[in-house]
């Protein structure tokens, strides 16, 4: 009884997988690729590691890390060295997702800083520009010395050169752009167009206050591009 119930469940199973394809190919995510990101969702923060994905999916140790990079270059999931035991890694869902998401509720107000999985350079850059490009990030953190490898190595190199290519902020600190030059975001850039057409100060009929709040940003933000536009 046992085994024909257990052939049922994994009749069901892949049945089950068969309709969420098509619709995750929508998504470019594969199942295998969709479990993991539902297995990390669903559990406490930085508790799961490979090895705990290698045994809830009964798949080998490279399966496993051939799904993770994938991941990992799409920007959904970073590892980092397990605090509480250095042979073994945290698999974590990345938070440049959830910061994006704070910055879209309250444009103008908050603005992304990247955070990157350092140890895998190459997804370090694929990541920092998607961030960028895709998220409207205006900088990226990263602290050292990781994992006992201080930044300045030349392994880590590529970010930083991907760091000076996009024109972003490093730590609070702009890399690559010339003294004196002024910062621009895509939100400063949508911010200015809405002010040039709601303030009485150019083309509309709204006061500084009430402009603030349509606008939707800081006072000190306001007053700030209504200086650069009388300026440009």
């Amino acid at each position: 009884m046992l085994t024909q119930k257990s052939s049922l469940v994994k009749k069901a199973a892949l049945e089950a997988d068969k309709v969420q394809a098509p619709i995750l190919q929508s998504y470019d995510l594969t199942v295998a690729q969709y479990k993991f990101l539902k297995k990390l969702y669903y559990s406490p923060k930085d508790s799961v590691r490979v090895m705990d994905l290698e045994n809830t999916f009964s798949m080998t140790h490279s399966t496993a890390i051939d799904i993770l990079q994938v991941l990992e270059k799409k920007g959904y999931t970073t590892r980092i060295v397990n605090p509480k035991d250095a042979r073994s890694k945290i698999v974590s869902l990345t938070d440049n997702d959830e910061l994006y998401a704070a910055t879209k509720k309250y444009p103008g107000r908050f603005y992304g800083y990247a955070t990157l999985p350092v140890d895998d350079v190459e997804a370090s850059v694929i990541e920092l520009e998607r961030c960028i490009k895709e998220l409207g990030f205006v900088g990226v953190m990263i602290n050292g010395p990781f994992d006992g490898h201080f930044l300045d190595e030349e392994r880590f190199f590529p970010i930083f050169e991907k760091a000076a290519e996009l024109d972003v902020r490093l730590n609070g600190k702009q890399i690559g752009r010339k003294a004196g030059a002024t910062f621009i975001t895509k939100k400063s850039i949508e911010a200015k167009k809405k002010i040039i057409e709601l303030s009485k100060d150019f083309n509309g009929t709204l006061n500084d206050t009430d402009c603030i709040k349509v606008v939707g940003i800081s006072r000190n933000a306001f007053y700030k591009y209504k200086r650069e536009i009388k300026i440009s």
